[in-house]
């Protein structure tokens, strides 16, 4: 299955809406949350995911990092699309 990327780069932010099969939503947000957490002077903060909504082909999710993060954030759903299997049409260089 391909997952349909939406870019946005604003104000040292970038965001990326994923469109993911349902069944791989709850990983995905673990792993995004535990991946990106937010240090704290009280120790790492997960990370939450900007907004989920329901599509008829699975679910959008929408993320947001430092733009300084983006490589790390497209490596980390390149290796969560290869750990199940799933297709990535990746959009980091075009």
């Amino acid at each position: 299955m391909k997952w349909d990327v939406i870019v946005c780069e604003e104000d040292e932010l970038f965001s990326l809406e994923i469109a993911i099969p349902g069944e791989y939503l709850g990983a995905f947000v673990v792993e995004f949350s535990e991946k990106f957490a937010i240090n704290t002077t009280d120790g790492p903060m997960a990370k939450k995911v900007d907004n989920c909504f329901p599509s008829p082909t699975g679910c959008h999710v929408r993320v947001s990092v430092d733009l300084y993060l983006k490589t790390r954030l497209y490596q980390f759903i390149r290796d969560f699309c290869k750990e199940r299997n799933l297709s990535f049409r990746d959009t980091e260089n075009s």
